[in-house]
């Protein structure tokens, strides 16, 4: 999986090119993991909406009800209320963390 940086203050994070919004990804793009201040995450949701987006994660932390509304009113599949360092890559306590969800049937599909 490629992770590509939206950041509309940075134009390259470690050497990786920074798109300054969820318009200007490239068209390949499939999902997006939001890790925004709540009060820009519906912004980022409505964007995604337009882009036709089929997947978003939203970081714990990021989620707002006007977010989650709007991704009620589509067929979008997301997740939310998860922290994204335990599903991709995961090490340490996040591993951990994972294993204990998947153990008691939490782990999200």
């Amino acid at each position: 999986m490629n992770i590509i940086p939206v950041n509309k203050l940075a134009s390259e994070i470690h050497q990786a090119k920074v798109f300054p919004d969820v318009k200007s990804l490239p068209p390949e793009t499939k999902g997006l993991i939001i890790m925004t201040r709540k009060d820009q995450t519906a912004d980022v949701v409505k964007e995604a909406k337009t882009r036709g987006f089929k997947q978003i994660w939203i970081q714990q932390g990021s989620e707002s009800k006007e977010a989650l509304q709007e991704l009620e009113e589509t067929d979008i599949n997301y997740i939310t209320g998860q922290c994204i360092l335990m599903y991709y890559k995961p090490h340490s306590i996040h591993k951990f963390h994972g294993r204990l969800k998947k153990l008691f049937g939490r782990y999200p599909k």
